[in-house]
């Protein structure tokens, strides 16, 4: 289907495989993934750019829910953990004793795994959806002789169907696979907002 700048309607127009534009579309809440082609570009830019598009929708995750918040510097990682579960809680997205179950497993356990990346995960019994939270930090924080940078925060549903499983181990291979990807490291500093959370998600063909 072709449309013009004038006659593209998001509202109307947002179901599609992919939306290949010659100009930039200033849409953020678009669901379809854009590709910006210019009158330029060769077969294995198009072929690379397709993949993408195929990996979302391969890896597009129906029962995870995506939050973001920028975290100011803190004294403690413990206390960074206690803000992103205070987050979720005020949403309504994670029971009020999931804090104490994510502090508790960090102290039997540090959940730091090296590469600037922290994965606090525990059973969550508010939702029957699997919750991610991204936390980036402003500044880096230290311990010991590991940093972290990113912390990627799974609240896990209590009652597990099959979907839900199979979308979680899925979950579980994107981190990792960003925690080993340095250019895609240096774009989750960029994030701002929710929004830009969103979109970098959707460009990079993961969760």
């Amino acid at each position: 289907t072709q449309f013009s700048e004038e006659s593209f309607n998001p509202q109307n127009d947002d179901n599609y495989f992919a939306i290949f534009t010659t100009i930039p579309l200033k849409l953020e809440q678009l669901k379809t993934p854009v590709i910006k082609i210019s009158n330029l570009f060769d077969d294995q830019w198009l072929r690379d750019e397709w993949q993408k598009v195929n990996a979302y929708h391969q890896s597009h995750l129906e029962t995870v829910q995506l939050r973001f918040v920028r975290l100011a510097p803190s004294q403690s990682y413990l206390s960074y953990l206690e803000r992103m579960c205070q987050l979720l809680e005020d949403e309504g997205l994670v029971d009020g004793a999931f804090k104490s179950r994510i502090l508790n497993r960090e102290q039997r356990q540090s959940t730091i795994f090296g590469n600037d990346i922290a994965f606090p995960h525990a059973i969550n019994q508010a939702s029957s959806q699997t919750i991610l939270i991204l936390g980036l930090l402003e500044e880096t924080y230290q311990a010991e002789d590991k940093s972290v940078d990113f912390i990627f925060m799974v609240a896990i549903s209590e009652q597990l169907d099959n979907q839900t499983e199979i979308e979680l181990l899925d979950l579980y291979d994107d981190i990792f696979r960003l925690a080993g990807n340095q250019s895609a490291k240096k774009d989750l500093k960029l994030i701002q907002t929710q929004e830009d959370f969103l979109a970098l998600a959707k460009s990079k063909g993961v969760f």
